[in-house]
């Protein structure tokens, strides 16, 4: 049976989504937003931005180009998730 690098790639970013979700489940409520310093991010911040770097990442892959303007509307869409 034969498999593509695009097979592989969906079974490991699904595998890796799950696993990331899985994790940040297991952090007690209360302390998914907590921050140890003033400049540390969250875990809430990783996660949203895992989320929207995922989708970024295969609009990239789809159209083979680079929106200059992402990380303006990245910020944007991130500070909504937190």
């Amino acid at each position: 049976m034969s498999h593509s690098l695009a097979d592989f790639l969906v079974v490991g970013t699904q595998k890796a989504a799950d696993d990331l979700v899985e994790a940040f489940l297991r952090i007690p409520e209360d302390k998914r937003i907590w921050q140890p310093e003033g400049k540390a991010r969250s875990a809430a911040d990783q996660v949203a931005e895992c989320a929207l770097l995922g989708g970024y990442t295969a609009d990239l892959i789809h159209t083979r180009k680079w929106d200059d303007g992402v990380m303006g509307v990245y910020m944007h869409h991130k500070d909504k998730l937190v």
